[in-house]
């Protein structure tokens, strides 16, 4: 929700890169959780709920929709913290550190020696 409210006011808060890694983390180990976790007693022996029943239904829907506004907003602000209060200098500080000195040398007509294109293998 964060990302779609910045990016309909012309906000890239994250890069897609930084998207599929959270997707990374936030989907993995949750779902090796709930592998993990032991059934519970007695769960197949439950009535099936009514096919009726909504996905959000008994007020799911709305604690949702809170839950997910209240995380955009704390989102967007630690975003505009970050932007206006700080002058972004701390925009570029999540790169690699090795990348500075790989560009700053290919910049400067230095071989490509960092490449390891030119290594073989098996040697």
């Amino acid at each position: 929700m964060a990302v779609f409210v910045a990016t309909m006011i012309g906000f890239t808060i994250l890069e897609p890169v930084h998207l599929l890694w959270i997707n990374l983390i936030t989907d993995c180990f949750p779902a090796l959780a709930l592998g993990m976790e032991p059934a519970e007693p007695g769960i197949m022996r439950r009535a099936p709920r009514s096919s009726k029943d909504g996905i959000f239904a008994g007020g799911m829907g709305i604690d949702v929709l809170f839950q997910g506004a209240v995380i955009a907003c704390f989102t967007l602000l630690s975003y505009f913290i970050g932007e206006y209060f700080l002058d972004g200098r701390h925009r570029h500080r999540r790169r690699a550190p090795e990348l500075g000195p790989r560009q700053r040398g290919r910049d400067d007509g230095l071989p490509h020696a960092l490449d390891g294109r030119d290594v073989p293998l098996l040697q």
